[in-house]
This record gives C-alpha cells, structure tokens and sequence, in this order.
C-alpha cells in the first residue's frame, strides 16, 4: 500500500493523498538518498537569497502593521552612532525604504531633483528573489539628469507601452513584491540631517492609475483595479536561515512561488526537479507527519541542508565569488544560483558594483599589530580613489570595533571620514595620510583623524560611490598581502553576518610609524 500524507492546499484545505500520485508530491520511491541530498542542498541556496530578503520586508512591513504599508516610503530618522548596535552601520547617507506590491497595479517612482551641488543620489530596485533588478540615480543621470517619474511593474502588471508618454524609464521587478530604497549622501554633519531628510520626503510612490488621472485625464482603460487583498504572508521564523535540521524552507518556497518569476528553460526545470522533496507553488506539506519520507531520505535532506549552508558560509567560496568580477556579472544572471547566495550572504541588499564599491582592512592582519597601535592610511596623489564627478561620486574611511563590526565611541562623534570634508588636508604632494588611532594626531592634523578603539581589534571600510577615474575594477586589485598591495579576500562572509553592501577586496593596513601607500 502507498504510503499516505498530510497536504494543506493554498486555501487551507487539509487532504490526504497517496504521495506517488499526487502531482509534485514528496517521497517518492524513485529518490535515492543521494538525490535527496543533492537537491536539497540546491535547493536551499537557491531558496537563500529570497528568505533574506523576505526576512527584511517581514520586518518592516508585516510583523509591525500599521502605519506601516506597502505602497510609501518610510525615512530613516537619523544618522546610526556609537550606542547602535548594527553591524558595519553606515553613516555617510540617510535612507527611505519602500516596499511595494504591484499585483494590482504598476507603481510610479519620483525622483527629485539634487538639493544642492556635489549631492549624491541613488534608488535601488530589488524584486523578492534578492536580485537588484534597477538602478537609478546621480551615477548614471548627473546632477541635472536624475530628477524624472519612473514607473515600475512586475509580472502581474507589466506594460507594452508607455501611457502619456511621460517617464524617463520602465523599471521591472521579477516580483509582486519590490524593496524600493533610495539613499541621499553624503551627510556633512547634523544640519544636513534635516535637508536630506527634506529631500528624501520628496521621493514618492503611487499607483500609476493614481498618478495619471490628474496628469492625462480620466481614461478607462487606467480606471484602477480593485484592491487585492494582501495574502496570508508567510510567519517568518530566523531558524530558516541557520542551516539545521528544519526543512520548513521548503514550504517558504512553496509560498513564495507564486509570487515571483520563474523564468522558461533552465530555472522552470529546476524548480520542477525539486518536487519530489515536496516543492510546489501554493502546496504546505507538513513535514512532522512520520510516513512522509523514508528515514534515510529524511536524514540525507538534513544533510543537504547542512552542506547548503556551510557552503554559502565558506570564506574560501567568498573569496571566490566576492573577490573577483563575478559579483557583478552574476547579478543578473538567474541560473548562477550559488554565486548569488553567496553574495547575498556577504552583502544582504548588496549595491551593484559599478555604483558603488567596498574594500576592507583588519589591523590584525599584521603579526606586530597591538591593540591600541597608530595607523596611518596613505594614497598617493595619483591613487587616491576615483569617483564620477559629474554625478556627485565621494568616497569615506568608517572605522568598526570587532568583533561586534559597531561603530566606534569617541568625544568628536566621528565615525567615517568622507572625500567632501572640508576640514581634510593633503600634503605638498598631493598625498593624502587619514590617522586611524584612538589619540588626536597632533595639531593640524584632526581633520584627517578617524579615531579607532584603544583596546581591542578594528577593521576599517573604504567606500567608494560612483567610481570612476582611477579606480579599478575589482579583478585587478593585487595579491598577495603587503604594505603596497591590496589582497581579493572576502573577510566579512569569514565573521559572519550580512553587510549593506558587497565585499569586494580587503586593503591592509600597516601598524605604527611605517605608512600604508595605496
């Protein structure tokens, strides 16, 4: 007799059905051990990225509910300091998040003009699958080219042509649910704290029927439809992301699919290979029912989601993946699912490299580091980081305690050093030294002081927005670790913990009198 399991369909009926008869159904006969193994572990990176992202519009969204929607931007109210707690926290821009659902509608994006000279601007698109599908901002447009209505559609809702004629560009989402995020830099101090956040409250969302009935006049064929009730999200619980024995990811996928876009070919049969573990848009299977699976089965899934795991969290795969040109290239590439989650691991929301570009250092790289030691980061004149003028580019030094990655406590308040510091000084020629050391440096000298923690091990992060001019792709930074060389090692997978943005290389700094040149 076949054996027998519970099944929960999308509308919540429960069903009893022979497993080799029902159509995705899991355990069935023909899967070895081996098999089970192999697709889970693939299975669970491919699953990865979507979770993480899941787990933030959870967050901000559903877990809180009102007055927080889907459909409008939230600001951040200020700038993190010494008493967050967040991990690699970045202080050189305030924030607005939106996440929107477009099964009804698409949604268009504003975008104003800078506020003032030398502002950086950015809104970066990402659909549920973790992908950043967009990019919008000063980089590409300039200063006077940003400022333009954008509408963005998903599956559900996607559109030929361009109604009224009137946008700079159709955004698309491979989701029906969108993360929405635009970042207004850099902040120069706390007076500027209220002018970007006058800026970013100038950046709005709202249904394209909404926006062009004032704009076009009424239009039938415009007419909104009506609002789709928000499903039953998902309950999130973070043991989905540790790795352990739960094989509850699977009924994440399951909700999640019909959600997104599976695109034809290789991702529909990949996704279809994974059935007989129970994958199916809309299905719940419930795994604590003892006839589902074989025991052996069962144990070699655990495993599999084990060797998922362990993969993603590999330093060596980081270095691989994040330490070279590929964290770019396979952005978009759909199939390269563990190139994927291994960025996303690295760098949760992760910024598209040519936008923006992170490097990191550790003092304890260096045998002879001491806790407490005087660094001194130096760039040559032609090596100080390039950045695209013309769309406001800059690039900032933060300093993080470790191994917690917080911001550093000081009596200045300053946690990063950016390019567009007044008070920063270059030498006679040019060159330019940033003192990272907990004691001011000496008179004259502040302006170019990053204060770092008088006992215990740092890392220090340079960022670069908008890149351009001298600054190199991530390929040709060089090997092996030395004063006058930068090494393609991706330290933050290694620690733990996702960050704002993708690793690229790690830059060594060099302790005490002997100057780092770069």
């Amino acid at each position: 007799m076949l054996p027998s399991a519970l099944f929960r369909t999308a509308s919540g009926l429960v069903v009893t059905a022979a497993l080799s008869l029902l159509a995705g159904a899991p355990g069935a006969s023909a899967l070895s051990a081996f098999d089970a193994q192999n697709l889970t572990r693939t299975g669970y990176i491919y699953t990865y990225p979507t979770m993480l992202t899941y787990r933030q519009m959870y967050a901000d969204i559903i877990s809180r509910g009102p007055p927080y929607h889907f459909n409008q931007f939230f600001i951040q109210d200020k700038l993190p300091d010494a008493k967050s707690t967040a991990r690699n926290a970045n202080v050189d821009f305030l924030t607005a998040t939106a996440w929107l659902d477009t099964r009804d509608n698409p949604i268009v994006l504003t975008v104003p003009q800078p506020d003032k000279k030398n502002r950086y601007m950015s809104v970066q698109v990402t659909h549920l699958k973790g992908y950043e599908t967009d990019y919008v901002g000063t980089r590409m447009s300039g200063m006077k080219g940003v400022s333009a209505f954008y509408y963005i559609q998903s599956p559900a809702t996607k559109l030929k042509t361009d109604p009224g004629g009137m946008f700079k560009n159709i955004l698309y989402s491979d989701s029906d649910f969108t993360r929405v995020q635009a970042r207004v830099g850099p902040i120069t101090g706390p007076a500027d704290v209220a002018a970007a956040k006058e800026l970013l409250a100038k950046f709005k969302v709202t249904p394209l029927p909404d926006f062009l009935l004032p704009q076009i006049g009424p239009d039938t064929t415009l007419t909104p439809k009506p609002t789709t009730p928000l499903p039953a999200f998902y309950k999130w619980n973070d043991s989905l992301l540790k790795g352990g024995d739960d094989l509850e990811w699977i009924n994440f996928l399951n909700w999640a699919l019909p959600y997104v876009k599976i695109h034809k070919g290789n991702e529909t049969k990949f996704i279809e290979d994974m059935a007989p573990l129970g994958v199916k848009a809309g299905q719940y299977v419930d795994f604590s029912e003892p006839t589902l699976f074989p025991p052996k089965i069962l144990l070699a899934m655990q495993k599999g989601v084990k060797e998922g795991y362990d993969f993603m969290y590999d330093p060596a795969n980081a270095a691989i993946f994040a330490g070279t040109d590929k964290l770019e290239e396979g952005y978009f590439d759909v199939l390269n699912y563990e190139q994927h989650a291994v960025c996303s691991v690295i760098g949760e929301n992760g910024v598209f490299t040519p936008s923006a570009w992170e490097t990191e250092a550790f003092a304890k790289d260096f045998p002879d580091a001491l806790p407490g030691d005087s660094y001194i980061l130096k760039f040559d004149k032609n090596k100080i980081p390039g950045v695209n003028q013309e769309g406001a580019g800059f690039w900032s030094v933060t300093a993080y305690s470790l191994p917690g990655r917080t911001l550093v406590p000081n009596a200045l308040d300053r946690y990063s050093i950016q390019s567009t510091d007044p008070n920063l000084k270059f030498n006679n020629d040019g060159s330019l030294e940033i003192f990272l050391q907990t004691d001011p440096p000496g008179q004259g000298k502040e302006g170019n002081w990053l204060p770092t923690p008088a006992a215990g091990p740092f890392s220090y992060v340079l960022r670069i927005y908008g890149p351009g001019g001298n600054a190199k792709p991530v390929s040709e930074w060089k090997t092996p670790l030395q004063p006058d060389a930068i090494s393609p090692i991706a330290i933050r997978a290694a620690s733990g913990g996702p960050a704002p943005m993708k690793d690229t290389d790690a830059l060594p700094v060099q302790p005490s009198k002997r100057a780092l040149r770069v």
